[in-house]
C-alpha cells in the first residue's frame, strides 16, 4: 500500500474529484479527514467509505472561513496525531457568470475565495503541524482553465486557478527545507458531478463536439483518473517532484 497509515486531509472530499481521491487513498491505506460544505454528501461518503473498512473523520467545512479550516486541521490532529497529506481540492465557480462584462465584485470575491484564498487558509493552518512532525506533502487543485481559455471556466476562475499554480511554486520553494513537497494538478474536462453535468448539457451538441475536438484523447476524463494522478504526487513514487503542475486533461493543453 502506497499510503499505509498516512493521514490525509481532503477538502471538498465528499463530491466529484475529492470523493474519488478519498476512495483511492483509502484503498492505499490512508486514514482520511474529509471536509465539505455539503453535509448530506459528506455523510453519504463517510457511510460508503465505512462499508469498505476505510477509517474516516468528517467535518462540515466552508474553506473560506478560517475557523472552519482550523477545526478541520484540529480534527485530524486530535483523531490521528499527525497530518501527512493535504489535498486542497475544494473549488468551483458556483453560479457566477463567465463573461468579463457580467461579473460583479461579489462574483469575483466568491470565486477567488473558494479557489485561491481557501488554499492559503488550509496551508497556513496545516504547515505548522507538518513542520513539527518533520515533513509532509501538499497537493493543490488547479485547472486547465489556468493554462488556456476553458469553455466552462470563465475569467475569475481562470485567474484564481492561475494563482493556485503560482502559489504552489512559491510554497514548494519555501517549504522544501522543512521536507514538505508541494505540487498541483490541472484537470481538464472531468465528468465529476451534477453541476458539471448540467454545464456540459447547457453547451449543446455543437459546443460539446468543438470542446472534444480540442482534447487529443477525444473524450472527457473521469474523477478516478484525476485521483490516480493525485495518488502518484502524494506518494513516495514522486519523491523528487515538487513545485510541479501536472496536467490531467487528455492533452487539451497541447492542442
Amino acid at each position: 500500500m502506497l499510503l499505509k497509515d498516512k493521514v490525509a486531509i481532503i477538502t471538498g472530499g465528499a463530491q466529484g474529484i475529492g470523493r474519488a481521491i478519498a476512495f483511492r487513498f483509502g484503498e492505499e491505506g490512508a486514514l482520511l479527514v474529509l471536509g465539505d460544505i455539503n453535509e448530506e454528501a459528506l455523510l453519504q461518503t463517510k457511510i460508503d467509505l465505512g462499508k469498505l473498512g476505510i477509517e474516516v473523520v468528517c467535518a462540515k467545512c466552508d474553506v473560506t472561513l478560517q475557523e472552519d479550516v482550523q477545526d478541520l486541521v484540529s480534527a485530524a490532529s486530535k483523531n490521528f496525531g499527525r497530518i501527512d497529506i493535504l489535498i486542497n481540492n475544494a473549488g468551483g465557480r458556483g453560479n457566477t457568470p463567465i463573461r468579463l462584462e457580467e461579473i460583479k465584485e461579489s462574483d469575483w470575491d466568491y470565486v477567488m475565495g473558494v479557489n485561491l484564498y481557501s488554499v492559503f487558509l488550509s496551508v497556513q493552518s496545516t504547515v505548522p503541524v507538518m513542520i513539527r512532525q518533520g515533513g509532509g506533502t501538499i497537493l493543490n487543485m488547479a485547472s486547465v482553465a489556468a493554462r488556456r481559455a476553458a469553455t466552462l471556466g470563465g475569467v475569475a476562475y481562470a485567474a484564481a486557478k492561475g494563482g493556485v499554480i503560482s502559489l504552489t511554486r512559491y510554497l514548494a520553494m519555501t517549504l522544501a527545507p522543512h521536507h514538505i513537497r508541494v505540487n498541483a494538478l490541472a484537470p481538464g474536462h472531468i465528468d465529476s458531478g451534477s453541476r458539471i453535468k448540467r454545464a456540459w448539457e447547457i453547451l449543446g451538441e455543437g459546443k460539446q463536439k468543438e470542446t472534444l475536438n480540442k482534447i487529443i484523447l477525444g473524450r472527457r476524463g473521469t474523477p478516478e483518473e484525476a485521483a490516480n494522478a493525485a495518488l502518484f504526487l502524494v506518494s513516495d513514487e514522486s519523491s523528487y517532484i515538487t513545485g510541479a503542475t501536472i496536467d490531467v486533461n487528455g492533452g487539451s493543453y497541447m492542442s
